[in-house]
């Protein structure tokens, strides 16, 4: 999609758009166009399947002139399109139109020589475009307005990738020169031989190096093309002496190319072979973490004795197997198997199966602290417990470690592995796992991971961890944490806590249980199930004489007080004031369903009916009145006489309303207009 700025806030189908200009359906382009801003909006080829070279964020023109979508090109010539407007990458439609190769389209979208003198952020002109996709007709068009440098940089062009035609073209008819450097490389990249046979016949050499010293063999093998090291070898190139600054045989191990190495033993390319900086093929091959090649040089006798730092090289592979394989060459004697380069290399890739192989065949762990807090930070990134058990924690004590064992805890929680690591460091009365910490701040960090493997280990190995001192003083913080009343499902640890740490009844400093904290912080229904479950008394009642079933009603939490009430929560505990849990939901409409169930099940009515009255909730008033239970308020008898002359709740209401300071002519009102 194209950047905000070029877009309408209407979308435009940039698929559509797509599919319009490779089919060149001038009417759908034309329809999706009309949405757009301007015709020099952006496209991102980057979201479909497009050749690489037209990536980013061409303009509208330059996609219609690259797939030659002649009818989409002219029609939006006519909306007035900047044709010089470049894309990030410094191409203006030339380019692609270039690249497209219709001869009417370039000369639409540059139509006088001065627009042929432009070139793209990399160097590249309009006619190395041409080149590149091969476009014949459109190069020789486009030569008309260019010099003997862009002539010539359209051959190393046309010689890279492989366009013999255009080659031949621009050598035979044009004779343009082909002294350029590196033009060889490039055709030894592109892997076609005629255009290396033409080249030589024009006087390049097949082994004329590149303006960095780089034979052509280099770019053969890079691109693991046999064909072409065949015909260089063929042609005279030497490719299996030594002591030269490119050795093949070197270069293919580097490059990881078995069947280059494969093709130069055959021709007897001596795997010891070594270039002018000391490098071996298996140097080549460790240094660039080729872990089959190395074994096929090692197959083939290479000499491992030449490698200075050899098993830190093949440790820094990764590959145990390999590792194992060097070692029983080079013995368990080996000095290198007791240096501190080794151990920083092992330590740097992190890899663990080679550390413990290593450390069992003798490999040191200093007695430097840095070294040990390295190797123990590894450990807790790669979640080893094996390995820092086996370099022991007696040197890291009072380093902090703790800290950065509690940080991966936070960020990648208590796996099994984390915990064993976290066990070992535990035990150790004397290890520092404050590290500048408060214990509060401790605690309230162990909270958040909420693993009860892990806050068990500190309560059973950390004496001076006085848990019941920082429950009782954090009681408020802690049941927050352990309902997890942010993000809504209570933690694993409530039931820890309940089981071995608190009394899930007790009230805080402000006389509330954790039913009625639970209330205040508007927790959801799996909260308090799961509490009522763990044995929360649903009738515990607060100082203030509140029972949790009375809380629920006053902050309108009527699904929490159904849970409680469905529970055993019993509905004819009155307030301090005598409220009754039925008098409160009567207030709101949305109580009414609690209410109805706390009458089902026994609930005194109490002021109910008058109290629904005046609030003006007359849904309520109804049913009370139709469902019997206003029999027992004191308007009773006037009920109860009207029920049995057969009278409908309008008239039981509209007699109501006649009584004295009556509360019902707001009722009365809201039922004729419900009516």
């Amino acid at each position: 999609m194209a950047p905000k700025s070029s877009r309408k806030d209407e979308e435009i189908d940039f698929v559509g758009l797509l599919d319009s200009i490779i089919a060149d359906d001038v009417d759908r382009f034309k329809i999706i166009m009309s949405h757009a801003v301007s015709p020099d909006i952006y496209f991102n080829t980057n979201k479909y399947n497009l050749p690489k070279i037209i990536s980013g964020f061409p303009t509208i023109v330059s996609l219609t002139t690259f797939f030659s979508a002649v009818k989409c090109s002219y029609a939006i010539a006519e909306m007035k399109p900047k044709f010089d407007k470049q894309d990030k990458y410094g191409r203006s439609a030339l380019h692609f139109a270039a690249a497209g190769g219709n001869i009417d389209l370039i000369k639409l979208v540059a139509p006088k020589p001065e627009h042929y003198s432009k070139f793209d952020n990399h160097g590249f002109h309009s006619l190395s475009y041409a080149a590149m996709f091969n476009r014949l007709e459109a190069l020789k068009y486009i030569m008309q307005f260019t010099d003997q440098e862009n002539n010539k940089q359209a051959l190393y062009t046309a010689v890279k990738f492989g366009n013999l035609e255009i080659v031949e073209f621009l050598i035979k008819e044009l004779h343009i020169p082909t002294d350029i450097p590196g033009i060889m490389n490039a055709a030894c990249a592109s892997g076609n031989t005629e255009i290396m046979d033409l080249l030589n016949a024009s006087g390049i050499p097949f082994d004329e190096n590149d303006e960095k010293g780089i034979p052509p063999f280099v770019d053969a093998i890079i691109h693991d093309d046999v064909k072409v090291l065949m015909k260089l070898e063929e042609k005279g190139v030497d490719i299996l002496s030594d002591n030269r600054p490119f050795v093949p045989i070197i270069e293919a191990a580097a490059c990881n190319s078995e069947i280059i190495l494969n093709f130069l033993l055959k021709k007897g390319a001596d795997v010891n072979s070594h270039n002018t900086h000391g490098a071996t093929p298996l140097f080549a091959a460790l240094s660039m973490r080729n872990v089959g090649i190395a074994n096929k040089l090692l197959d083939n006798n290479s000499d491992i004795s030449q490698i200075e730092n050899i098993l830190t090289l093949t440790a820094e592979t990764g590959d145990l197997n390999l590792l194992q394989r060097v070692v029983s060459l080079v013995g368990e004697d080996c000095p290198e198997l007791h240096s501190k380069k080794l151990l920083i290399s092992v330590l740097n890739t992190g890899n663990f199966e080679i550390l413990q192989f290593l450390i069992e065949k003798g490999l040191e762990i200093t007695d430097q602290d840095s070294i040990f807090f390295n190797l123990a930070e590894k450990c807790i990134e790669n979640e080893s417990p094996s390995t820092l058990a086996m370099i022991g924690i007696e040197p890291l004590k009072q380093k902090g470690l703790f800290r950065f064992v509690l940080s991966k805890l936070m960020q990648k929680g208590a796996t099994k592995e984390m915990i064993s690591i976290s066990e070992q460091l535990l035990v150790h009365e004397d290890v520092n796992v404050y590290c500048g910490m408060a214990k509060t701040e401790m605690y309230f960090r162990l909270l958040e991971i909420d693993s009860p493997e892990l806050f068990d280990l500190f309560v059973k190995n950390r004496k001076e961890f006085d848990i019941q001192k920082l429950i009782r003083l954090n009681r408020n913080g802690t049941w927050e944490k352990l309902l997890n009343a942010e993000k809504g499902k209570p933690l694993k640890l409530l039931e820890y806590f309940s089981k071995n740490l608190m009394d899930i009844n007790e009230l805080n400093d402000d006389g509330i249980s954790i039913l009625h904290f639970a209330i205040s912080k508007n927790c959801n229904l799996e909260t308090f199930k799961e509490l009522i479950s763990l044995g929360c008394d649903v009738n515990l009642l607060s100082t203030a004489g509140t029972s949790p079933l009375l809380a629920a009603c006053y902050a309108k939490l009527f699904n929490i007080g159904y849970i409680l009430l469905e529970k055993g929560s019993d509905p004819n505990i009155k307030g301090k004031i005598g409220e009754l849990p039925s008098e409160i939901c009567s207030e709101n409409e949305n109580g009414l369903f609690l209410l109805a169930s706390i009458l089902y099940k026994g609930g005194d009515v109490g002021n109910s009916l008058e109290i629904a009255a005046r609030k003006g909730n007359w849904v309520t008033v109804v049913y009370l009145i139709k469902s019997g239970y206003a029999q027992s308020s004191k308007y009773s008898k006037i009920i109860s006489k009207s029920l049995k002359e057969g009278k409908d709740t309008h008239e039981i209401i509209q007699i109501l309303a006649k009584q004295k300071n009556s509360l019902f002519d707001s009722i009365l009102s809201m039922f004729n207009v419900c009516k």
